[in-house]
């Protein structure tokens, strides 16, 4: 559960990690509130729709004759049209099932028939939990999968900030109420079980927003917790904490950082499926790398070691880092060669690239290693 300041950072980070936050808890919490003064805040725009009182025509708009002859669908004045702000979609969970299929769409896709969500703006929605007799339309899964859960603290956990609210909204005249509230806690609000009523599980899709969310934390400076709360949010609260401890035991960047003359033992203790991790990890860092003679070498130590112990692994690994040579792909281009992994190992093609030019990126590197590419050249069949 998260207190009003925790969800306040939490709804920041889904905005800047574009993914879709919505904070359940009970009704009366004031989590329209919370978003409306975190808009205000920040300096962006709010548009509150409040779910349970629209119909599928609220959203998609009516339909009119366009000038190519054709039905098109006005686009509703209340949905935004420019800048930047926070779509509320309060009580999504009491929309009616065609409402919630055109919401579908305006979460996954950011738009509604004709009607495209402006970059600037984010999507939170709020509901209400199941009980007490609260009538709500239970989301399906794939709907819950879009969203950032979390819950907004009630009861005693909040007190303060309430307090400070109320104060500072209506000034010395909410005292009385606010310290009778204070004293009489259960005077508050209904108390309710906070739990969801479904649970949070982890999918390809929410992986990737959790990245992105590493990713915008990293950028915007957001604290542990946040982003805890936001990963647990995504693939629940037991996988955030595990996620959050690990620690791998190497990755791409200390290929680059300590050499392989470091990694080597390393490697030798991990699994294959480790190691195939790491190679894919080095082949995704390569557009950011630049094309300096320590990469290369540094790339091509690792190719030499997968030779030896993880043949096809080196094999993947030198095709990428050919294909991504911008270089090489000039020189290969001139030289109207076959398939890619046959320059390696073809002595009248190599002679002839090497008339054009002494810099030939990362092959120069292979080439110095007669043995490698000799491996090379037998492992894709075009050994001699």
């Amino acid at each position: 559960m998260a207190t009003i300041t925790q969800t306040k950072s939490l709804v920041q980070l889904c905005r800047a990690a574009n993914v879709s936050a919505f904070l359940w808890g009970a009704h009366g919490l004031g989590k329209s509130t919370l978003v409306r003064e975190l808009a205000d805040s920040m300096g962006i725009g709010f548009v509150d729709l409040r779910c349970a009182q629209l119909d599928s025509v609220d959203l998609r708009g009516f339909p009119d004759k366009g000038a190519d002859g054709r039905t098109h669908f006005l686009p509703p004045a209340d949905l935004p049209s420019s800048g930047d702000g926070i779509l509320f979609l309060d009580e999504l969970n009491r929309a009616g099932r065609d409402v919630l299929a055109a919401l579908f769409q305006l979460v996954l896709d950011r738009r509604i028939g004709e009607y495209v969500l402006p970059a600037g703006w984010s999507v939170v929605a709020a509901g209400n939990f199941n009980r007490g007799g609260y009538s709500v339309t239970t989301l399906d899964p794939a709907f819950i999968d879009r969203f950032c859960h979390t819950i907004v603290s009630g009861g005693l956990s909040t007190t303060d900030e309430w307090s400070r609210w109320m104060m500072g909204r209506h000034g010395d005249i909410a005292y009385k109420a606010v310290n009778f509230c204070v004293l009489n806690a259960k005077h508050l609000e209904v108390a309710t079980d906070d739990k969801l009523d479904f649970e949070i599980k982890p999918s390809r899709r929410s992986w990737d927003a959790v990245v992105r969310g590493v990713v915008a934390a990293q950028q915007h400076c957001f604290d542990e917790q946040t982003l805890e709360d936001f990963v647990a949010g995504l693939v629940g609260r037991e996988l955030a904490i595990s996620f959050m401890a690990h620690q791998p035991t190497f990755g791409p960047g200390d290929l680059y950082r300590v050499g392989m003359r470091a990694l080597r033992p390393q490697l030798r203790k991990v699994s294959r499926q480790s190691i195939s991790l790491f190679v894919s990890g080095v082949i995704a860092s390569f557009a950011s790398l630049p094309k300096d003679h320590t990469h290369q070498t540094t790339v091509v130590d690792l190719i030499d070691f997968l030779s030896v112990e993880h043949p096809d692994l080196a094999v993947a690994l030198t095709t990428a880092t050919l294909a991504h040579d911008p270089k090489f792909r000039e020189l290969k281009n001139r030289a109207a060669t076959g398939p890619l992994m046959s320059t390696i190992s073809n002595e009248r093609l190599l002679r002839r690239i090497q008339t054009m030019t002494d810099d030939l990126g990362f092959l120069s590197e292979i080439l110095n290693r007669p043995r490698l590419r000799e491996r090379l050249g037998e492992l894709m069949g075009f050994g001699s």
